[in-house]
């Protein structure tokens, strides 16, 4: 785990709750000791019963934390008189999934689909996940889309997904279905699809193969500064298929560029199905370039990471990312300085 750095200007009890928050979020509440928590902020274990007379105290306090953060970024929804109070509910349900530990699930980590919009799912670990990491978008029936809003049926629009750490997955490490405008930046994905499909994955919604539903294919996503680590697997494909008359996954560019894909183990696969030239074979990195016109800026070297996720000293994957408006810090929430890392940790000291 890495751990928090102390802002010169907290107070010890600050210290601590940042040390505890972050190790409840990767470990949970009964794998986590005082002990653990002393040892985060170099301090003994005495000192930090100074403090906080027990865990369930600290575990409290850092739950009373994250409740008045959610609050805060309510009440401007909650004081904007020109929304209904369903939008206003709406608008805070969907906007946001953050610092999140999902493990060990026979299912999909975090999915958001039928239509939803401007969802930003970030600072996330997803582990031994089932199925898939997180998906943007994926199979909704016709009758839940709100056709005004959305006469296309696409399944999410603008959503975020930035600064996740996705490991060991059965499908897609991240997903998208009929995602119009989505954003896939700076996350890390390492050992995805295990049993089919690839670490960045685009997919077909079929949408219950209802007559009337769209099924369109996703449209302008921007893929930068994301960190694949496939151990040979597939890092990118593109599906098509000849159902209902051939539908395709995905509409011009896939968007990527500044990646860092780690041929440890073998070279990456890119695998691009569409009828205008299907490959099902795959293609490396650069027939992929050829072929795609994307990826331009992006690398492909001997690439690990530490157990958490972070990037070892001299790693091919620093200050090779792209500065882009839509990535300000990384998994832990600490400020990134251009230029960016790839993938969620940045690797030198920040300031918090």
């Amino acid at each position: 785990m890495a751990t928090p750095q102390p802002d010169a200007t907290c107070d010890t009890a600050t210290v601590i709750l940042n040390a505890a928050q972050a190790r409840l979020l990767e470990f949970g509440y009964h794998k986590t000791t005082m002990a653990e928590i002393a040892a985060d902020c170099g301090m003994s274990a005495a000192n930090l019963y100074r403090y906080f007379a027990n865990k369930e105290e600290i575990a409290a306090e850092c739950a009373t934390r994250c409740m008045n953060e959610r609050l805060e970024r309510l009440r401007p929804i909650v004081e904007d008189a020109s929304t209904s109070a369903a939008d206003k509910l709406l608008a805070y349900a969907l906007m946001l999934v953050e610092d999140s530990h999902v493990h060990d699930t026979a299912t999909t980590g975090i999915y958001f689909k039928g239509g939803a919009s401007d969802v930003i799912v970030q600072r996330n670990r997803i582990e031994n996940a089932g199925m898939s990491g997180i998906l943007v978008g994926f199979d909704t029936s016709e009758e839940f889309f709100d056709l005004e809003a959305n006469p296309e049926y696409y399944e999410a629009v603008r959503g975020v997904v930035r600064n996740n750490l996705i490991r060991n997955t059965g499908y897609a490490g991240i997903g998208l279905y009929a995602a119009r405008d989505a954003v896939v930046a700076n996350n890390t994905i390492i050992d995805a699809a295990r049993l089919g499909h690839a670490a960045l994955y685009f997919g077909i919604p079929f949408q219950d193969w209802d007559p009337k539903a769209g099924r369109p294919a996703s449209v302008n996503p921007l893929i930068r500064n994301n960190l694949l680590i496939q151990h040979g697997r597939t890092c990118v494909e593109i599906r098509w298929s000849r159902e209902l008359g051939g539908l395709s996954a995905l509409a011009g560019s896939p968007g990527t560029d500044f990646n860092a894909y780690g041929n440890h183990g073998g070279d990456c696969r890119f695998v691009d199905m569409r009828t205008s030239g299907p490959l099902f074979g795959g293609l490396d990195l650069d027939g992929w370039r050829q072929r795609e016109g994307s990826d331009a800026h992006s690398l492909e070297a001997d690439i690990e990471v530490e157990a958490d996720g972070a990037l070892p000293a001299g790693s091919a994957a620093i200050d090779r990312g792209a500065t882009i408006e839509q990535v300000s810090d990384d998994l832990d929430g600490r400020k990134r300085s251009p230029p960016f890392d790839i993938g969620a940790l940045e690797s030198a000291p920040r300031s918090p």
